[in-house]
């Protein structure tokens, strides 16, 4: 019986071309050297750990020989980061702000004028401009956990007192 020949010898010789087409910039740093992506503070906590763990990924695969994969990881997270910066740093109107939270608008003003939201106005008689990180943080900072307790507790006080 003839020996069988290994496997790379059925294969047929693959060859690279002198030059190949990158779709990334060839400028672009090195993400092994580069720091880490620069999360803003502010978003939503599922935001926050999404970026850090699809990092994380990006990380084994470049440590697995996949640089490009990795690459492309690094430019989507990177907009996608640049993205939710530019989402945050909206300036917003009382009105949209209330919007947003579900509020009225005198609580926005309420708050700005109490100082738990900074007031961004270039002009101190023109209209109450805010980020929306600052209410994201205004948002945060008021949800408390619902207590049924105290709740029924309440509603039997005022019952009583009918």
């Amino acid at each position: 019986m003839p020996p069988v020949p290994p496997l790379g010898s059925l294969m047929p010789a693959t060859r690279r071309p002198a030059t190949q087409f990158s779709l990334f910039n060839a400028n672009e740093p090195d993400s092994a050297t580069s720091p880490p992506l620069n999360v803003p503070h502010g978003l939503p906590r599922w935001l926050e750990r999404f970026v850090h763990e699809a990092t994380h990924e990006t990380e084994t695969l470049r440590q697995n020989g996949a640089a490009q994969g990795a690459a492309a990881r690094t430019a989507l997270l990177t907009k996608l980061v640049k993205a939710a910066r530019a989402w945050l740093d909206v300036e917003l109107d009382t009105g949209e702000a209330a919007r947003e939270t579900g509020v009225c608008e005198e609580t926005i003003r309420r708050a700005v004028r109490s100082g738990r939201l900074p007031d961004r106005r270039a002009n101190p008689n023109g209209r109450i401009r805010l980020h929306r990180r600052d209410l994201l943080k205004l948002a945060a900072a008021t949800r408390g956990s619902y207590d049924a307790t105290a709740d029924a507790q309440s509603i039997a006080q005022l019952r009583r007192n009918l």
